[in-house]
């Protein structure tokens, strides 16, 4: 995943990132700062990071294969 802003907003992203009911697992976290010689008014940060989720089923997969009507073969 990449994101551009000012960096505070994407600290506040990453924030909210650590909030979420799911495990987040960041990696490969770079952080680019721009040249602030370029002349732009408000440089921005590139962030580039591999984001793994995981999340919490509500019950468990052989209780809800139990609770599945439908026929299956084997």
């Amino acid at each position: 995943m990449s994101a551009r802003g000012r960096f505070p907003n994407l600290l506040g992203f990453m924030r909210r990132l650590e909030r979420l009911g799911l495990l987040v697992v960041q990696s490969n976290l770079n952080l680019s700062a721009p040249d602030p010689k370029a002349g732009a008014p408000a440089p921005l940060t590139e962030l580039k990071l591999t984001l793994s989720l995981y999340g919490k089923t509500t019950e468990p997969r052989q209780q809800a294969a139990a609770a599945d009507p439908t026929p299956t073969e084997n």
